[in-house]
């Protein structure tokens, strides 16, 4: 029977197992699967298209055929800096995964929201040394907003063990910023603003993650 107020069964409620004599009564978890797995640096990030990271994603799913999840990413290959992206990124995705599951894989697709942060951008600075001009350049870290659509491919080898592979777009929305610009008609450089902007960076990742609580 259920203790401590935590019902059984239902894939919901987080608690941790409880020990009865000899006897190990499993509670059932918050996080119906949950991911340890290394990716790949989707292209575009900071000019970088191979490098590698790692990550971990918890999933939580609703029924068959719908689920909602978190992904963390981290690269540490530091990247080339420049007035958007630079050091090492970090991305986090929140969303939804939908699709149907059958007993020894599953097909879904996938949508969540979420930001790219580089921590070491450059950005503009004047100097002026008596008469003259010069810029020199901050150092400072960017978060860009992003979104993360594409497909997913499930293996189920066992009851709680899981094989995953995600493939889709990972799309940045560039903020405003400021950049060195050559004025017209003079060719002077100054200090300007460019405007936002959006990429789109093919992104795929691989996986092996474990199931816990509900009816697996």
């Amino acid at each position: 029977p259920a203790q401590d107020g935590v019902k059984e069964g239902d894939g919901r409620a987080l608690a941790f197992p409880v020990l009865d004599g000899d006897l190990v009564k499993p509670r059932t978890l918050l996080a119906r699967a949950v991911e340890v797995r290394v990716g790949r640096i989707p292209r575009g990030f900071g000019g970088t298209e191979n490098a590698p990271g790692v990550g971990a994603r918890v999933t939580y799913n609703l029924n068959n055929y719908f689920a909602v999840e978190a992904e963390g990413n981290i690269y540490p290959s530091v990247t080339q800096s420049d007035y958007t992206t630079g050091g090492d990124p970090q991305q986090m995705q929140f969303g939804v995964k939908a699709g149907k599951r059958w007993k020894r894989f599953g097909l879904f697709a996938k949508a969540r929201p979420g930001f790219v942060s580089f921590g070491d951008t450059l950005t503009p600075v004047p100097v002026v040394s008596g008469s003259a001009l010069t810029y020199t350049f901050d150092r400072e870290r960017k978060t860009h907003f992003s979104t993360d659509v594409g497909g997913v491919l499930e293996f189920y080898p066992s009851r709680r063990m899981l094989v995953r592979f995600d493939a889709g777009d990972t799309i940045i929305r560039y903020g405003e910023h400021r950049e060195l610009q050559n004025s017209f008609p003079s060719g002077a450089t100054t200090i300007g603003s460019a405007p936002s902007k959006t990429e789109h960076n093919f992104q795929f990742t691989a996986g092996v993650g474990f199931r816990f609580g509900g009816d697996g």
